[in-house]
């Protein structure tokens, strides 16, 4: 007379956002390179850099640095991306990556990767391999004023 009843606690299939079915299949590889000069004056080693590419489809794909500074990210899909390079010590401004892919409209073959910096949209990027470059060395703590007896 019907199907019989899951039992208790047993697990059922597991649904899939309708963005996963809307995403492209094809994959790409983004390479890229740190700047290893900031990296010294700051003593950062290769290892503590972190380079995490934030999709909207995918979620986030993580790549490690060598010690050369070379990275990749890969399976990349085609899109419109945020890149984030962090390292203790050293602040990386955020990138917007542009991934062209064969469904795009425009005429760019496919695998082409553009990026520029998401705050200032009008400086492009090298992106053979995308360089990316700390702009600054980060300050987490204020120099305290000295405090003396006189001064009391």
């Amino acid at each position: 007379l019907g199907a019989a009843a899951a039992p208790m606690g047993a697990l059922r299939p597991r649904a899939r956002p309708l963005s996963d079915a809307l995403a492209t299949t094809a994959r790409y590889d983004i390479d890229g390179v740190v700047d290893l000069a900031a990296l010294k004056v700051a003593n950062v080693h290769t290892k503590d850099v972190r380079i995490t590419l934030t999709t909207h489809a995918h979620g986030k794909i993580r790549a490690a640095v060598t010690r050369d500074g070379s990275f990749v990210i890969r399976d990349a899909p085609s899109g419109t991306h945020a890149l984030d390079a962090l390292a203790v010590g050293l602040t990386f401004p955020p990138v917007r990556v542009r991934v062209y892919g064969d469904d795009d409209e425009e005429d760019m073959p496919a695998g082409t990767i553009e990026a520029v910096y998401a705050e200032d949209a009008s400086v492009a990027l090298d992106t053979k391999p995308l360089r990316l470059v700390a702009v600054s060395r980060a300050e987490y703590f204020e120099p305290t004023a000295r405090v003396t007896v006189r001064s009391l």
